[in-house]
């Protein structure tokens, strides 16, 4: 009673190939299956040779069997034995004959009572000449006693094929014994002989040419009449010849063929549960090939090509038949794509012929002598063992090598898989939107995979809403990782259904648990689910006072997606990392907005998955576009969120119109890749995003802010030593943004850091490549309120070369020195001595920070670990900056600081296994988690990954510390 593993197996929709032996080369992308395995190596090419006969029985509890020949110790050809109880993964073999002479071209079958029977040729034809006798024997394996005597079947006997019927009669047919090149030697045509329980019946004779005829196959119908097809050789030409016999003996013969030109025939047949006759073979005329077909109905219908005519070499093929009436032929051929490599090729007939498949591709090695599971018989309290329920299963030599393509499991099954569930058991208390781990374990009377439903019931069992449906899925223990929706029941339930793969399913049922939010949740996040999004609007205030400039509010919006308990993921300037939940809440954030989007429950799955994949990838400063490939290696913010949903059909974006902002342009675009970035103000405003919380402050926030334009660019450096600048940001949260804040038609440069530090900020203003030494910057920078113009209308050759410096107290006090540009010295006094110049002091170098980022990441991600060597003296100095790891050294740069000057050190490493490592640079010290796994888990600073939309003429006020650059160039 043995079923399907797969639901069906077929060649043609691939989804996975289990096991490959090696590298063999089997065709993945035509083929949706479970292997191909190893059977046996140091065959021979001739192995299972030949088409015309059966190779592959299955037992009732699902054993494998196989029989070929291939050489022993002494080089002599025997007669071997395969078999395999765990669907044909591993085999074992045992050797069945021990003879003098070489034992060939074998054939099996199999009996209702588990029983095999196999028969072979005694004597290779092609080593004997003139007075040889090939002989065919039988040998049968008992299933309770193991292998019985072999027995003498006939002399001059050939090829022979093996069949049983009903009654577990065997029935043995053969040809005669023909040597090189082609002279008859002997026996008495293609003869048939029975075995039953009183023994061997007298031999018949059941072809009209007695010379020339080999190759015979049998099939046997359901009334147990006997039907035989074989190569008869009349010497000009090779046809394909057929007879029946029923109770009242053997009908007429009859000749299958119509074309009268055909050579290399040897046929092979099988009999549907209509008793419906079907054969096939193979027609070589001159240089032409066919694959040839033909069926008896209620009479013979047309031969139908199966290939061909082509010029592509092919061999002879085998046919068998599935439960479903489906008909398979396989055989060996060439084709435009393996022109001198023979390949496994396959064609069905389920309603009509489908398209051929080639199931192998190898390069180097015939793939030959495929031989196909089949028989009528044995039935087994109604199932027919031997035939599939869907798709078909073989045996090949590849090379050397003896290979079989897993076989589904057969028959119909009316029993269903147990399953129980494990967890949750009933009286347990889960948390919205936590992670729960469902367990279940599921076995089938048979082997095979399950088909597995997940569900939920929040009324106590009355309905349920499906979580997950999983098919294709092992026996035995199983898992899904959950996220639990936002509802609150104390009558909530799991239930688990496993399906087989004839429709035979059972379910088990939790017993009654809790759900309920969690008491600590802000009022405003009470209701969020995975694939919500948040959004902060980011307004801060800027209060230049640089003419035309006026004073201007900016939203520096950031979005992040809501994805398991407890946990974001978001695009900032430390690139795509989880944050924890908490870094949206009061006061961390001051405008947050929870956002819902309107799509399926798949779409918000597949989005969450989308946005997981990009974990770890960079930061993407290109704000002037957006793009939703999945390939991308870098990511914005509202940028990650917008095309984790856009690549599920959900447009979540109203598209910013800058020449008309109340013209949407919607998410019904033509492709991926836009000159338009989105910002995360138009996710808000989308008609498909519904806002189902917030929290708000009336007061716009102060920060920092510089501004410069273009012929030069700025790099600030805050007194921790870490800088931004357009390329690069190492500051938590700052951005540096470009555009035309005086309406002059070139673009500003504006730096915003998002809380101001006590100490010194290092403004440097750097000339672009090829700016005009005649054009003129102004520079501003603000600081908690304080605004101060650091430099107005300056032209580029005289940028001064050491920073601007700026200098926060801890009371809040602004003050500028020690780099603006120089004022002119006051008069000499008359007779005065000149001051002389103090002396410079030698390179005095020192670490400023250390950073460790992410905190927690997983088996081989990179955790980059950043620091800056500061040079507080006048000359410049070169220091040995060190790496180590829990007290080894991990690496080392040699790093060149120059007088009053900081550099930025970057380390990234990667380790193999889990734990916690300690970090250690010149004595400035930190750690990182490596977990059991590939996936990371970042720390949880907020940080602002910011698109600019400007808002101008809002006066609120702020706090802000800004660098404002403008320039004019010279008229």
């Amino acid at each position: 009673m043995l079923r399907s593993q797969v639901g069906r197996i077929l060649f043609g929709l691939l989804t996975s190939i289990l096991i490959i032996t090696q590298a063999f080369p089997f065709d993945i992308q035509s083929v949706e299956a479970l292997g191909p395995y190893e059977v046996a190596t140091g065959t021979d090419k001739f192995s299972t040779a030949w088409e015309s006969q059966r190779k592959l029985a299955i037992e009732s509890d699902g054993t494998i069997h196989a029989v070929y020949y291939r050489t022993d110790g002494s080089l002599i050809c025997q007669i071997y034995h395969a078999y395999s109880s765990d669907d044909g993964i591993t085999w074992t073999e045992e050797q069945v004959t021990s003879a003098s002479r070489d034992q060939v071209y074998t054939a099996l079958a199999v009996d209702s009572q588990d029983n095999l029977h196999i028969v072979w040729q005694d004597g290779d034809e092609g080593k004997m000449g003139s007075g040889g006798n090939p002989v065919t024997y039988y040998r049968c394996k008992n299933k309770q006693v193991g292998w019985q005597a072999a027995e003498f079947i006939s002399s001059y006997a050939t090829y022979p094929a093996i069949a049983v019927d009903s009654n577990d009669d065997v029935h043995v047919v053969y040809g005669t014994f023909v040597y090189p090149p082609g002279f008859w030697g002997g026996g008495n045509g293609i003869r048939w002989k029975k075995k039953t329980t009183s023994g061997w019946q007298t031999e018949e004779s059941i072809s009209s040419n007695k010379q020339w005829t080999r190759w015979p196959a049998i099939a046997i119908d359901g009334s147990d009449n006997i039907h035989v097809a074989w190569l008869n050789d009349p010497r000009a030409y090779e046809d394909i010849n057929y007879r029946k016999r029923t109770a009242s003996g053997w009908e007429t013969e009859v000749q299958v063929n119509t074309e009268l030109d055909n050579v290399r025939g040897k046929p092979s047949i099988i009999v549907d549960s209509n008793d419906y006759v079907h054969i096939v073979w193979l027609r070589e005329t001159g240089v032409m090939f066919s694959i040839r077909y033909r069926t008896y109905t209620t009479s013979w219908q047309p031969p139908v090509d199966v290939e061909g005519p082509t010029t592509y070499n092919q061999g002879p093929p085998v046919i068998s038949i599935d439960n479903l009436g489906h008909i398979h032929v396989v055989w060996t051929g060439q084709h435009s794509e393996s022109p001198t490599i023979d390949q496994i090729r396959h064609r069905e007939y389920t309603d009509s012929w489908q398209p051929i498949q080639n199931l192998t591709s190898s390069t180097s090695d015939d793939q030959d002598y495929p031989s196909l599971l089949w028989a009528r018989y044995p039935v087994i309290s109604g199932v027919q063992t031997n035939q599939p329920e869907d798709g078909y299963a073989f045996i090949w030599q590849d090379g050397t090598t003896t290979r079989y393509y897993n076989p589904i499991y057969y028959g119909p099954d009316t029993t269903p898989p147990a399953v129980t569930l494990t967890y949750p058991n009933g009286g347990e208390s889960w948390l919205t939107c936590s992670a729960q781990n469902i367990t279940w374990n599921a076995v089938d009377n048979l082997p095979g995979t399950l088909n597995y439903l997940i569900e939920y019931s929040i009324d106590d069992g009355s309905t349920f809403t499906t979580i997950a449906s999983l098919t294709g899925q092992s026996q035995g223990a199983s898992s899904y990782a959950w996220t639990v929706p936002d509802v609150n029941s104390a009558y909530c339930r799991i239930k688990t259904t496993a399906t087989d793969g004839t429709g035979n399913s059972t379910s088990a049922t939790s017993g009654a648990f809790t759900i309920s939010g969690p008491a600590s949740a802000p009022d405003w996040r009470q209701g969020i689910q995975p694939g919500d999004i948040l959004y902060d609007e980011g307004s801060i205030f800027i209060p230049v006072i640089l003419p035309p400039i006026p004073p201007t509010i900016i939203s520096i919006g950031h979005t992040g997606m809501y994805v398991r308990s407890g946990i974001t993921i978001e695009a900032d300037s430390s690139g795509v990392l989880y944050r924890d939940i908490s870094s949206w809440d009061k006061p961390q954030r001051k405008n947050v907005y929870l956002l819902r989007v309107n799509c399926s429950q798949e779409a918000i799955n597949n989005a969450i998955n989308f946005a997981v994949a990009q974990l770890n990838k960079e930061y993407d400063y290109k704000w002037v576009q957006k793009k939703c490939s999945p390939e991308s290696n870098h990511w914005y913010c509202s940028e990650l969120v917008w095309a984790a949903y856009y690549n599920q059909g959900a447009g979540i974006n109203t598209e910013y119109n800058w020449s008309n902002s109340e013209v949407p342009e919607g998410f019904a675009l033509p492709g991926c890749v836009f000159d338009q970035p989105v910002h995360p103000v138009e996710i808000y405003r989308d008609v498909d995003t519904l806002e189902i919380g917030r929290h708000e402050e009336t007061e716009v926030p102060w920060g920092v802010f510089v501004i410069v334009i273009c012929p030069v660019d700025l790099v600030v450096t805050d007194p921790q030593g870490l800088s931004i600048s357009k390329n690069s940001s190492q500051i938590v949260g700052a951005i540096y943004m470009q555009d035309d804040f005086n309406n002059d038609g070139s673009p500003d440069d504006l730096i915003y850091i998002p809380q101001a530090k006590t100490g010194m900020y290092l403004i440097q203003v750097i000339p672009e490549p090829g700016a005009n030494p005649n054009d003129t910057f102004s520079l501003e920078v603000s600081i908690n309120g304080q605004s101060i113009i650091l430099a107005e209308n300056v032209q580029v050759k005289d940028i001064p070369s050491e920073p601007y410096r700026v200098q926060v107290t801890e009371s809040g006090t602004v003050s500028v020195f020690a780099g603006s540009p120089p004022a002119s010295p006051p008069p000499t006094s008359p007779g005065a001595s000149p001051t002389p110049p103090r002396p410079l002091n030698p390179a005095q170098m020192s670490l400023q920070y250390l950073s460790v980022t992410p905190q927690q990441t997983g088996i081989g991600q990179p955790v980059t670990i950043t620091t800056n060597m500061s040079n507080t003296g006048d000359e410049a100095g070169n220091y040995n900056v060190a790496l180590k790891i829990n007290g080894q050294l991990e690496q080392q740069k040699m790093v060149s600081v120059g007088p009053q000057g900081t550099q930025p050190v970057k380390f990234t490493v990667a380790k193999s296994q889990p734990g916690t490592y300690t970090v250690d640079i010149a004595g400035q010290k930190g750690s990182f988690t490596v977990l059991g796994s590939s996936s990371s888990t970042a720390d949880t600073h907020a940080g602002v990954g910011l698109i600019v939309i400007l808002l101008l003429g809002i006066l609120v006020l702020a706090s802000v510390v800004v660098v404002l650059v403008t320039f004019r160039r010279p008229a």
